[in-house]
């Protein structure tokens, strides 16, 4: 099922408010919660996060070009 491809305002806005809603999501798990695996060969919400921190060091630089 093919979807209409999003405007460019629509992937800003996405860009913009998506720390602000992992922020939210987020809030006041504790620690155990955040490294704990949801299931076994699970990623942990910290490790997630931590790809998403890598991807941005990685392709921030391409994104800024384009």
């Amino acid at each position: 099922m093919a979807r209409e491809p999003l405007a460019i305002e629509q992937i800003l806005t996405m860009l913009e408010r998506g720390p602000l809603l992992i922020s939210e999501h987020i809030a006041g798990l504790s620690p155990e919660m955040l490294h704990a695996s949801p299931e076994p060969g699970a990623w942990s919400i910290n490790e997630n996060l931590a790809h998403l921190r890598g991807s941005a060091d990685v392709w921030g630089k391409c994104i800024e070009d384009i």
